[in-house]
């Protein structure tokens, strides 16, 4: 006669979230490192892109 016993995780469900939030923190900090660097380094050049709108003054 055999029998199979449920044998939990090795880690707990509490350390298992706390590791992938630290995780997805650490990867979001990398990436926002990397664009910042990548979007500060960009040349805007003299690139205008607001005109004021045009005001009609005789009312």
């Amino acid at each position: 006669m055999t029998r199979t016993y449920y044998h939990g995780n090795t880690v707990p469900a509490w350390a298992i979230s706390l590791m992938s939030g630290i995780g997805m923190l650490l990867i979001g900090g990398v990436l926002y490192i990397i664009m910042r660097k990548i979007v500060l380094a960009s040349e805007t050049g003299t690139l205008n892109t607001y005109q004021p709108a045009l005001q009609n003054d005789s009312v």
